[in-house]
């Protein structure tokens, strides 16, 4: 029990001295890079083992020359008054109370048979230097000086091959000026890689990376070739071949060209997409094959809408009809049914939800009503299904159908059109965030400022996006 209890001390002494010497400031760090080298000095570990000097135990060091003994501290910010040895009959310091607390007891020397305490104090400037900048290995020198006369000291913290330790040279240049050279291995560099200049980690990473890929394109295309794939489909993960840009496929497959000459793969390839084009259900034009999902009609689905206005946070003020007073929501619960076929339904997890691109719309006497009226009141939709928009040429539509048609890559229109002509009722109107405040003259006459081009939701636009969902995951 009894050895417990000194074990204890002894590490409750030692770890206490362990703080009191490595409780370095900053200033005891010193780092300088050259050369895409960092090097790290650090002064704030004094040696337990000092051959021509005692390291007390706050971490000081006393040396003895010709008589004269020199206290000093390498860090703890290179402050000197802090804790030092107790000195005796440093009455120059205001008696051996007052030595090592306002001032440090860092020169003692005994002068005409009386012993003096001669002090620096708290340091004035502190220089930490390099020795030889083009060889930053070699150490640091590090100069100390005081404000008050003749009291300074150089140290100089050197390195070399021997690893030599302790003060060398010990020169009494005045009556309180002393200059001391000490080699002390704890402010040799820990030198650290750096990547300052040139290729960074993360540049050579990425150049690893380039060169593993084209490693695989490559072995991946010579494989495939020998298995006698050609054309552009020797390409491994041609996925992500047509996840690019055309601009960049288009280079590539030129190259592969001019290396294997003519292949029949590119006209197959193209032969095939235009068949396919032709009997998508998504084409502008009818086709015999397949349902039309824009030829339909509207129904009323007491199961809509799909969410509630107050739910949906990308709704825009001026698409919130509820909330800004339309007084029924019939507009809501209307659903689009082809003829001959269902649309696939979306399901929760789909969230292509409620967020759909403003479009701008036909002018206000597509309305099918009376010339100088529009959209306001309107709460029914026109049942006419032969109705088109003024504005809405079907001849215009079929030329864009024949030009797109003859792209390399497949184009898909989707014809929402005329299902949206029909939609009368589904508008803004006045039920909208006004950006500016009503004049009494658009008060009176709600017409002149009924928003015709801006659609209510929920409403239309989400048929828009079930239309987007069924051509993106049922094509």
């Amino acid at each position: 029990m009894v050895i417990g209890i000194d074990l204890l001390k002894w590490l409750i002494v030692l770890a206490t001295i362990s703080y009191r010497v490595n409780s370095a400031s900053a200033i005891c760090e010193f780092s300088v890079s050259d050369r895409n080298k960092l090097y790290n000095f650090s002064l704030a570990s004094p040696l337990p083992k000092y051959p021509h000097g005692v390291l007390s135990e706050d971490g000081f060091y006393k040396v003895a020359v010709n008589e004269t003994v020199l206290w000093f501290q390498l860090c703890d910010g290179m402050v000197f008054n802090h804790d030092p040895p107790t000195c005796v009959d440093c009455w120059d310091c205001g008696g051996p109370s007052r030595c090592g607390m306002d001032c440090s007891a860092l020169m003692a020397q005994n002068v005409e048979g009386y012993p003096l305490c001669t002090t620096i104090g708290y340091a004035s400037s502190i220089n930490i230097n390099i020795i030889d900048e083009k060889n930053p290995l070699k150490g640091v020198i590090v100069k100390m000086s005081s404000v008050k006369p003749n009291c300074s000291l150089t140290v100089s913290v050197i390195c070399d091959v021997k690893g030599v330790q302790g003060p060398h040279l010990l020169d009494q240049t005045g009556a309180c000026d002393y200059a001391t050279v000490l080699r002390h291995p704890s402010g040799c560099a820990e030198v650290v890689e750096i990547h300052g200049k040139g290729w960074s980690w993360f540049s050579t990473f990425i150049l690893i990376v380039l060169c593993l890929f084209g490693a695989y394109l490559l072995a991946g295309t010579v494989y495939r070739y020998f298995q006698g794939v050609r054309g552009i489909d020797v390409i491994p993960n041609l996925e992500f071949w047509t996840s690019l840009s055309q601009r960049t496929q288009s280079l590539f497959a030129s190259l592969v060209r001019k290396f294997r000459g003519p292949s029949q793969v590119f006209g197959v390839e193209k032969k095939r997409r235009r068949e396919k084009a032709k009997t998508l259900p998504f084409a502008i034009g009818r086709t015999e094959e397949g349902c039309d999902v824009f030829s339909g009609r509207w129904v009323y689905d007491e199961s809509r809408p799909l969410y509630d206005e107050s739910d949906c946070p990308y709704i825009q003020p001026q698409l919130t009809c509820i909330e800004h007073g339309r007084p029924e929501t019939d507009y809501q619960h209307w659903r689009w049914q082809p003829h001959g076929c269902d649309l696939p339904s979306l399901r929760a997890g789909h969230h292509l939800g409620c967020r759909t691109a403003e479009l701008t719309w036909s002018r206000s006497i597509d309305w099918g009503g009376e010339p100088g009226r529009n959209c306001y009141n309107e709460t029914r939709m026109i049942e006419d299904p032969n109705y088109w928009g003024s504005d809405s040429r079907k001849s215009v539509m079929q030329v864009i159908g024949e030009v797109f048609s003859k792209s390399k890559f497949p184009i898909t229109f989707l014809n929402i059109t005329q299902l949206s002509s029909y939609r009368k009722d589904a508008h803004t109107s006045i039920y909208k965030k006004q950006w500016s405040p009503l004049t009494p003259e658009q008060l009176a006459n709600p017409v002149s400022y009924a928003d015709c081009v801006h659609w209510c939701l929920p409403g239309l636009q989400d048929t828009w996006n079930e239309l987007l969902f069924a051509k993106l995951f049922h094509p």
